[in-house]
């Protein structure tokens, strides 16, 4: 019966120890670039997404904030190239950038899947110019 228990316990313990890297990635991330969401998340060719992007927790305030869509292609699981959504100016005294799109049916003759929405912000650091991206 202790043994049971210390098996359990130490199959706890290693499991939060595997997820504590990528939680500490997410975190990373969403402090260097903002945090962004999509509705629905299982979105194709043809739906209408609501984008919501927060700045509140980025180092460093958005110029420009980019939202792409990639997807994986169903017959080799490569990933597509990333297709542009919407570009956007980002106002210094703004935080919330909430936007409706359509995602264009055109998506659906390419025989991919699996669609994810990124967005590239675009910031200015210790003088120069630098992009990176967080996804929904």
């Amino acid at each position: 019966m202790r043994f049971s228990n210390f098996a359990a316990t130490l199959a706890s313990a290693v499991s939060i120890v595997a997820a504590t890297p990528l939680a500490l990635q997410a975190r990373q991330e969403a402090a260097r670039f903002g945090l962004v969401f999509v509705t629905p998340r299982d979105f194709v060719g043809g739906d209408d997404i609501t984008i919501v992007y927060n700045a509140s927790t980025a180092i460093h305030h958005p110029e420009f904030v980019d939202f792409y869509i990639q997807g994986t292609f169903t017959d080799t699981s490569n990933r597509t190239p990333f297709f542009l959504i919407q570009r956007n100016d980002f106002a210094a005294d703004q935080q919330i950038l909430t936007l409706n799109e359509h995602v264009p049916e055109a998506l659906n003759n390419l025989g991919a899947g699996s669609w994810v929405l990124t967005a590239f912000v675009t910031f200015e650091q210790d003088g120069l110019t630098e992009v990176g991206g967080i996804s929904a």
